[in-house]
């Protein structure tokens, strides 16, 4: 019995001479050395699962994350794709065909594009940018400007993201300039 404490009551010996319950019940629960074992690895699986809760990976234009290939996902999150407020998982071949060239605000319609939490901080540069924006101009012009991508990033990203992703966010928020979103005055 004292090799199957050591090795957490999984000799094959203990499985047959004992049911697991018994030996639960008289050899393995007040075991020290199987109490801080299975400490370990609850406190394992519980950060696994918070990680992973907070792993906050959003596929814009109606795409699905799981059709995003993992060498992909994983360039994302490296940053190897990003573009201002994203990652684009495919900037040669945009949804009109050919290499994209639109507007960086277009992306949140796109199905290329990838939103991680590494986007948070340049997102809420964005949000802060575009409300500003708001008290300089016609509600008219900057709803017909901006209101698609308002609404997107407010209802269908923002909100994915803790109140502490977002607090962490905001220490390292870039500044954003709206004029720079639409790409060069040549391309309109």
């Amino acid at each position: 019995m004292r090799t199957a404490k050591q090795v957490g009551g999984h000799l094959p010996s203990a499985r047959v001479t004992n049911t697991a319950n018994t030996s639960f019940t008289h050899y393995l629960r007040t075991d020290p050395f199987v109490t801080e074992w299975a400490a370990d690895v609850l406190t394992e699986a519980i950060t696994d699962a918070e990680e992973s809760a907070r792993a906050v990976v959003v596929r814009l234009g109606a795409g699905e994350v799981a059709a995003v290939p993992e060498r992909v996902r994983e360039q994302a999150a490296a940053g190897e794709l990003d573009t201002l407020a994203s990652a684009c998982t495919d900037i040669e071949n945009a949804p009109g065909g050919g290499r994209c060239q639109q507007s960086f605000l277009t992306c949140f319609g796109c199905p290329n594009a990838l939103v991680m939490e590494r986007h948070l901080p340049a997102l809420l540069s964005l949000a802060e940018a575009l409300r500003e924006d708001l008290q300089r101009q016609d509600v008219g012009q900057w709803t017909a400007r901006y209101g698609t991508t308002w609404q997107i990033l407010t209802r269908d990203i923002l909100p994915r993201f803790s109140p502490a992703q977002r607090a962490a966010a905001q220490e390292t928020q870039p500044h954003l300039m709206l004029d720079l979103l639409h790409g060069p005055k040549e391309w309109s």
